[in-house]
């Protein structure tokens, strides 16, 4: 296979969930749609941020989504935790 690097983000996926996009949209799909939990694959109920305030929030890592049930477990320490209410879109 020989692709200009590029053209590989612009190829077709699928994901087991149904959705059907471009390589370069997939892990915003993943973060956003499915929980990130290790070996959980339910879909999102929040999208997580982690950051500190020093004066203003400052990012830290990646935004995670989260399901239902493991939204039970986030529990607030040093960081700061933001929780954005995730809702999810009628499948057709």
């Amino acid at each position: 296979m020989s692709y200009v690097a590029g053209e590989v983000f612009e190829l077709p996926v699928d994901c087991s969930c149904g959705w059907r996009g471009k390589i370069v949209g997939y892990r915003h799909h993943l973060v956003r749609e499915h929980c990130n939990v290790d070996g959980c694959f339910a879909l999102a109920a929040v999208v997580v941020s982690f950051g500190y305030r020093q004066p203003a929030f400052t990012l830290v890592g990646s935004r995670l989504g989260v399901c239902g049930q493991h939204r039970t477990y986030l529990r607030p320490g040093r960081m700061h935790m933001l929780v954005e209410e995730f809702r999810v879109r009628a499948r057709r």
